[in-house]
């Protein structure tokens, strides 16, 4: 009977992981929308406040932290079916995924999409700006690229951001070509 149990527990736990409801993702959406502390604004205003020996508020620290560039679900999704479509994408991601360690949270066509909308606002890669896109986008979008669960969802950290471009960087077309990432 405990080995049953165990079964069945185990395949709700895989259910609610895979299933969201409208209201999951909206939750999420409204609480988790957020940078990491690693940004690099964050932690400017924190060593700011330190060296003048005071602290940042909870509304202040709130703010600098949701200082995200919102992605709808609708401008985004034509874009990620049309990066996964694509053989270049497979190609990258078969790049992106070949370095040692543990393979990165951060899904490289959400890196991709995240970079086309950085050139779309500011005509250029940016590295802050593909933070504050990526972790901006609508949770439906981490959804269904499996970067978060129906009820948690984890800021893409800046450092993490700035490994996966520096790969993509590395890659030997693109050095071929001049592209250069600020």
């Amino acid at each position: 009977m405990s080995g049953r149990r165990k079964q069945m527990r185990r395949a709700q736990c895989d259910a609610d992981r895979r299933c969201a409801t409208v209201a999951d993702l909206e939750h999420l959406d409204r609480h988790c929308r957020r940078l990491s502390t690693d940004f690099p604004s964050f932690k400017r205003a924190m060593k700011k406040a330190e060296e003048a020996g005071k602290e940042l508020s909870e509304a202040q620290i709130e703010e600098l932290l949701s200082d995200v560039i919102h992605v709808s679900w609708e401008e985004a999704q034509p874009m990620l079916c049309s990066i996964r479509k694509s053989r270049e994408f497979r190609r990258w991601k078969r790049q992106l995924d070949a370095h040692p360690g543990i393979e990165s949270d951060l899904a490289p066509e959400v890196l991709i999409l995240a970079m086309i909308r950085s050139v779309e606002i500011k005509g250029s890669v940016h590295r802050t700006i593909v933070c504050q896109i990526i972790n901006g986008m609508d949770s439906r979008i981490w959804h269904f690229v499996g970067m978060c669960s129906r009820t948690t969802r984890e800021p893409v950290s800046f450092n993490m951001i700035q490994r996966q471009l520096q790969r993509v960087e590395q890659f030997p077309q693109i050095t071929q070509t001049p592209i250069h990432l600020s």
